[in-house]
């Protein structure tokens, strides 16, 4: 079987169309959310919890064909993607344009609006 295991914050049921069906190339997609980072951890605390993240993953789909949609904290995405390279799992990134519209719907509350427009996906 093969899978495209999102790990990230944003939920496959939310992307666009274009999206789902560029993913149909990786696998049925299963979300798999990284880990929260504290601001008070170090980064050998980041590596650990990294390495605890892809060894649960490579022991759940050991038997499958997976490629990491990884897309979290820097720091952490980085430990995620060389652990990965190391197993020879591919890791992918949504590649795409952010747009950004500001408002002010009072006089004292100022909001943002963003939309993530995927393009293509990019391996690392």
């Amino acid at each position: 079987m093969k899978y495209l295991i999102n790990l990230s914050t944003h939920n496959h049921k939310f992307w666009s169309p274009k999206q789902l069906e560029d993913s149909k190339l990786y696998g049925e997609i299963i979300d798999c959310y990284p880990d929260e980072i504290d601001g008070n951890m170090n980064t050998n605390d980041i590596y650990k919890l990294a390495l605890k993240k892809v060894n649960k993953i490579i022991q759940k789909y050991k038997d499958s064909e997976i490629t990491i949609l990884v897309e979290a904290n820097y720091i952490y995405s980085y430990y995620v993607v060389n652990e990965l390279k190391k197993n020879n799992i591919k890791a992918v990134w949504p590649y795409g344009k952010r747009l950004e519209r500001d408002y002010n719907p009072t006089l004292d509350i100022r909001m943002t609006e963003k939309k993530f427009v995927f393009e293509k996906y990019i391996e690392y």
